[in-house]
């Protein structure tokens, strides 16, 4: 189980059991508590959301990543090559079927794999730009490094630091 799911679980049960209590014994708590309450369950309600849209991508992100190794590694097994019983190539579990077989037409599955490499390099910025991160200040920072397997430049807003893309501090 996530923390996360762990803390709305519990902290709906106890919201549920606090108010559930109220009504049993006919008192309600001073306003300033059950505003209190309110406002921390919603804080873990989007906190929740928030940890949701982090994790998202990364089952995708993790099957795509080792989809490659595993076809990069077919290219390094020994030869000849391992056939099923009816004849046809044996292939990894994780090679991705439309993956060109790498002995016979070497250069169309070198040609898929750079497409493949680079994509996973543009997702790798992808996921990295969902991690908190420090943001460059013009005219004192130097041109930030990008590319593939590298985050986006956060230029600040300010010359306190404040970025101008969203972080889990925003």
């Amino acid at each position: 189980m996530l923390l996360r799911d762990w803390l709305i679980r519990r902290h709906s049960q106890q919201m549920r059991n606090f108010m559930a209590m109220m009504d049993v014994t006919g008192t309600r708590p001073p306003t300033q508590y059950t505003t209190l309450s309110r406002t921390i369950f919603d804080e873990l309600q989007d906190l929740d959301t928030k940890l949701t849209q982090a994790i998202d991508p990364l089952p995708d992100y993790f099957r795509e990543t080792r989809a490659i190794y595993a076809a990069v590694r077919e290219i390094e097994s020994s030869a000849p090559r391992p056939r099923n019983p009816d004849g046809s190539l044996l292939r990894g579990p994780q090679v991705d079927p439309n993956t060109p077989e790498p002995w016979r037409r070497y250069r169309e599955w070198q040609a898929y794999m750079s497409k493949r490499i680079s994509q996973q390099g543009t997702d790798t910025t992808t996921v990295i730009d969902r991690l908190p991160q420090t943001c460059q200040i013009a005219g004192k920072d130097g041109a930030p490094a990008t590319g593939l397997w590298l985050p986006s430049a956060r230029l600040c807003k300010s010359a306190t630091g404040e970025c101008k893309i969203p972080t889990i501090h925003s």
